[in-house]
């Protein structure tokens, strides 16, 4: 679209994925395209878990019209720690190693195994800065990273949910006044955000639980007001100890379609003696009076990449990582194009090599029949060549010559097979060194590669084994972050995992001076 800005947002929440393709035009943003999907994982464990999360990503943004983009995606408010607090005012050059210093006294996680950002708001007159720390785990993160490599997306974007769902709220409902407001959701499966903002700065965010047990056996729990009304009034004690010039002005309660939840908003508003009013958020798909919780959010996140909506600092993901995964994306999309491109012109010489061959043999088909009625012209002749033909293969003891014949052609096929398996394993590890050296970090040396083709220890299923070894310095990076890119690079390249199933770090062993590490690509040859 000429002269719009695109964003593209992805949610996951515990059982949907959510995606949604926004235009910016001139300041009106329109919607191109949403898709939403149900997470179907095959079992329990976390790796079936992950691959349907990734799959599930797939099939919406899908529905949605896109695939190989770079998107926004959301942190679920577990995984992230949102801390509030002042400091003087220091020149802006020093936020960063201020700030990063300050926030350890509000976290128990280690600085070093968390990404972190955060918004400031100053005041010069009182010489004083309101920062709004954000952080989560690394770990976490690479792991929702891979999920949305697996789906085909790059990420430039990882902020909590509690971000997203203000920016939505704000761009449907902007706020009239500079004071400090409240916004409630509440969904379906009990889970609710609590939100204070002000302005376009959020002060505070919470995320709980509030169901209570069914009201029978075997029935399922469900949302329940009086756990609402405690987390609230948990919410604003904390609000008003740390915000003391602080007042909230209005109440927005969002919540999902249970009809338990007509009668929250008048019960909401007796209890707490402020004013509670229902927005609607979805104006955008021509519904007026429906919330939708996952949908809200996934707008939220591409209202921030179409630029519909001032980005700050909520994004949790580092620019040099946003970067690489990107490239990975774009890769493996040049390569998935080339690949369709080589597959149908394989296909396109197939079918003429086949029309060649059917033509050459009809053609050796005319030249033996024409021999045959040279050198047969009789009828009787030929009649008793066939009489003979038929005769040879009833004779008494068959099986002698026959067994000969099919020793040979098994000894024949044997070397046929260990010529193409020779040439077979030194085209594999060629495709492998190449990609391996197209997509290995300055910072990684690979020290061992060994190829093996062996069976496995369980079922004795032939299996590839490519085990590669090396080390990892720590040369201004970290080493488990220059490795974890590694694998996630290697995942997305067709022409590397070509013949493997699964790339992974099966060792790692840290010092200060170097990371000595063992990678393990597998697979069963069909």
């Amino acid at each position: 679209m000429i002269g719009a800005q695109i964003g593209f947002g992805v949610y996951v929440d515990t059982e949907r994925a959510y995606a949604i393709q926004l235009s910016n035009r001139f300041g009106r943003v329109g919607l191109m395209g949403y898709g939403e999907t149900e997470i179907k994982p095959a079992g329990g464990e976390p790796e079936a878990y992950s691959k349907a999360v990734g799959e599930a990503v797939r099939l919406a943004a899908g529905k949605a019209g896109f695939s190989g983009k770079t998107v926004a995606a959301a942190l679920p408010g577990k995984d992230v720690v949102i801390r509030y607090f002042e400091m003087p005012l220091i020149p802006k050059n020093e936020w960063a190693a201020a700030i990063r210093y300050e926030a350890q006294k509000y976290m128990t996680l280690n600085p070093e195994d968390v990404y972190f950002n955060f918004e400031v708001e100053t005041n010069k007159r009182d010489k004083r800065m309101r920062v709004v720390f954000l952080a989560s785990p690394k770990e976490t993160m690479q792991r929702m990273m891979s999920a949305y490599l697996d789906a085909g997306l790059s990420l430039r974007t990882l902020e909590p949910v509690s971000m997203s769902l203000m920016r939505a709220f704000l761009h449907h409902h902007p706020l009239k006044d500079s004071g400090a407001h409240a916004i409630i959701d509440v969904r379906n499966d009990g889970t609710i955000n609590i939100l204070i903002v002000r302005g376009r700065l959020l002060l505070m965010a919470r995320d709980s639980v509030i169901l209570k047990p069914g009201p029978g056996e075997g029935q399922p729990p469900s949302p329940d007001f009086g756990a609402l009304i405690t987390e609230m009034n948990l919410s604003l004690n904390y609000f008003f100890k740390n915000f003391k010039k602080e007042e909230i002005h209005n109440v927005f309660l969002l919540t999902d379609t249970d009809p338990l939840f007509k009668s929250w908003p008048e019960r909401l508003g007796a209890e707490l003696g402020l004013p509670i009013e229902t927005p609607a958020l979805n104006q955008l798909f021509g519904e007026s009076d429906v919330y939708a919780p996952g949908r809200t959010v996934a707008m939220g996140l591409a209202l921030r990449e179409a630029a519909a909506f001032p980005a700050r600092g909520s994004n949790l993901m580092p620019s040099d990582v946003a970067k690489t995964t990107r490239r990975a994306v774009e890769t493996a999309t040049a390569e998935q194009h080339a690949q369709q491109t080589r597959v149908a012109g394989r296909a396109q010489m197939q079918k003429g090599a086949l029309i060649a061959g059917l033509g050459a043999f009809g053609l050796q088909l005319l030249t033996v029949g024409a021999v045959m009625a040279v050198n047969s012209s009789d009828a009787k002749k030929l009649k008793g060549m066939r009489a003979l033909y038929a005769s040879t293969e009833h004779v008494a003891d068959p099986a002698a010559p026959i067994a000969d014949i099919q020793a040979i052609e098994k000894r024949l096929a044997d070397r046929s097979r260990y010529l193409v398996s020779l040439m077979g394993q030194r085209v594999y590890v060629t495709e492998k060194l190449s990609e391996l050296a197209r997509v290995m970090p300055k910072s990684v040396q690979l020290t061992t590669l060994d190829y093996l083709d062996t069976e496995s220890p369980v079922g004795g299923a032939p299996q590839i084994i490519l085990r590669l070894a090396g080390k990892a310095l720590p040369r201004g990076v970290n080493p488990l972050d220059e490795l974890n890119r590694l694998v996630a690079s290697l995942k997305t390249s067709q022409s590397f995992m070509a013949g493997l199933q699964e790339v992974r770090i099966s060792s790692l062993r840290r010092t200060p001076e170097e990371t000595s590490f063992n990678i393990e690509c597998l697979s069963v040859r069909q």
